[in-house]
């Protein structure tokens, strides 16, 4: 796979789960929160999640926790440090050319 490619793949993937932690950091702003993530697949692309809890069928992936007073750019950055290490990418191109326009 492209390595450009699998940046910024994996720079989107970060991207949507900050995003979605910051809207759930306004519900309640004393909420420990942690990195999740659930695997790629050969054909899928894998996921990051920023919960207080760990879903069903998905991994730890930072343990510790990221609160409601952390700033987007320093969440960002430990989740895409740590992202480079998670099997996020599928392990064939069948997910890449799924999604090409």
């Amino acid at each position: 796979m492209n390595t450009q490619i699998a940046s910024q793949t994996k720079t989107s993937v970060v991207e949507a789960a900050v995003a979605d932690w910051e809207q759930r950091k306004d519900n309640d702003a004393n909420v420990k929160m942690y990195v999740f993530y659930r695997p790629s697949t050969e054909d899928a692309f894998g996921d990051l999640l920023i919960a207080p809890c760990r879903p069903l069928n998905w991994f730890i992936a930072l343990p510790i926790p990221i609160r409601a007073t952390d700033s987007r750019a320093s969440v960002f950055g430990k989740v895409l440090k740590r992202a480079g290490t998670l099997p996020l990418l599928p392990s064939s191109d069948k997910a890449l050319q799924q999604t090409a326009c």
